[in-house]
């Protein structure tokens, strides 16, 4: 369970950015973690950009092109699929996800089609439901690369439902599958930070900042390093770490703040 000692630290859980597909791409919520610390309750999110960040093939028809394949052929699970991602290109999440459930009752072998399901589930702020699409995933003969990433989508899933516990499970799950998961080093380092475990929190984060290959996100590992740093009383390290950050991201609001404060 989650100490109250050091609140501060879920503050920053609202600014922790989705990631897709093992790769953080909303820099509208970056400033959240990265920046501005609120103690504040964090409540589920949709998410309606999902689509800009989960790229589908240009080779995807248009919906009324993927409309009429399915006319033609309604028992037809690929047509199916086809339209639920011609839908999810669109940003019209419940009818993406309508038509990827058609297309996986008709064959649930596919586990593009389970992953997309997530999406579109995340897209209408069922996260819940995204969680129990990605699970699927893992009764499914996949290698490692996809079962982590998986679990990384539940376990965010679950962080943004505040299911904290079943969201460190999750990032624990896809470390084991892929010890270069950089985000789910980054989540857990902020938990363990959250129950007062710094030296646990400082491994996670010195892993997050080598692993991690988005700009923003490896400034943030190292100035959620800083922050902890300046906690614990090493003014030193905080000052190191903040300037770290800084080089990476000028903009990175919590290693502004810090260095500050460290100096």
């Amino acid at each position: 369970m989650l100490s109250q000692r050091s609140g501060h630290w879920l503050g920053l859980v609202g600014l922790l950015p989705v990631v897709i597909g093992a790769c953080a791409q909303r820099h509208d919520r970056e400033s959240v973690r990265s920046g501005a610390v609120r103690d504040v309750p964090v409540v589920a999110r949709a998410y309606p950009d999902i689509a800009d960040q989960v790229r589908v093939s240009v080779d995807v028809p248009q919906v009324e092109q993927a409309r009429a394949l399915v006319s033609g052929s309604p028992h037809h699970a690929g047509h199916h699929l086809t339209l639920g991602l011609a839908y999810f290109r669109d940003k019209r999440y419940p009818d993406a996800a309508r038509s990827f459930k058609t297309g996986l009752r008709l064959d649930p072998r596919s586990w593009q089609g389970y992953r997309y399901l997530g999406y579109s589930l995340m897209g209408c702020g069922r996260l819940a439901d995204a969680a129990v699409a990605f699970n699927r995933i893992h009764r499914m003969t996949v290698d490692k690369t996809v079962r982590s990433n998986a679990y990384l989508e539940q376990a965010n899933c679950y962080w943004d439902m505040q299911h904290y516990d079943q969201a460190e499970a999750y990032y624990k799950q896809s470390l084991s599958m892929n010890s270069k998961q950089g985000f789910a080093d980054l989540s857990l380092g902020v938990l363990e930070a959250q129950r007062g475990h710094a030296l646990r929190a400082r491994t996670h984060f010195l892993r997050a900042s080598s692993t991690l290959t988005d700009v923003k996100l490896r400034a943030s590992a190292y100035a959620l390093l800083g922050r902890l740093n300046d906690e614990r009383g090493d003014r030193r390290a905080a000052e190191v770490a903040y300037k770290q950050a800084l080089e990476l991201d000028p903009e990175n609001a919590t290693a502004t703040a810090g260095l500050g404060t460290a100096r």
